[in-house]
């Protein structure tokens, strides 16, 4: 292992692992009105008209899931944690 990793614990990199994650999934269909000033801006900076329309998607896992993916990441020398 390198010296600029610094684990807890040490790994069994042969040891068999099973969990279950929950993913909640939502998903939703907008439709997009702006103001003009907003219109005008978005034209501006991107060179296309805002859309009218748009699907929006977002994961979520709970901190309970987060929190044990966290346990198993690796501490680096930096004091940062990666998983």
């Amino acid at each position: 292992m390198p010296a600029s990793v610094v684990s807890e614990e040490s790994i069994n990199l042969l040891e068999v692992m099973s969990s279950n994650i929950v993913l909640t999934i939502f998903a939703a269909n907008v439709d997009v009105r702006l103001d003009k000033k907003m219109t005008e801006e978005l034209l501006r900076a991107t060179k296309k008209n805002p859309p009218s329309r748009l699907r929006y998607e977002l994961v979520y896992v709970s901190f309970i899931v987060l929190k044990g993916i966290l346990k198993m990441s690796f501490f680096f020398s930096d004091g940062e944690r990666r998983i």
